[in-house]
């Protein structure tokens, strides 16, 4: 019975955790300002910019960004 319920304890432990962790490395990723900026080329417009980011949702609330992500 011990080894059934310790499993079974840590089965119900393991969806918040791997949420959590999702969430950590989610806000890890934007710590450094906007995804996009470190891959724009130095060339790119305005214009090109705002099309990437309608494109990966990133003006979107950040709750729908991790949705998305």
């Amino acid at each position: 019975m011990q080894i059934r319920d310790y499993i079974i304890r840590r089965l119900m432990v393991l969806p918040v955790l791997i949420i959590g962790v999702s969430i950590i490395v989610f806000a890890l990723t934007r710590v450094g300002g906007s995804p996009i900026g470190e891959y724009l080329q130095t060339g790119m417009t305005q214009e090109e910019d705002t099309e990437l980011e309608e494109r990966y949702h990133l003006n979107d609330p950040v709750p729908v960004q991790y949705v998305y992500w």
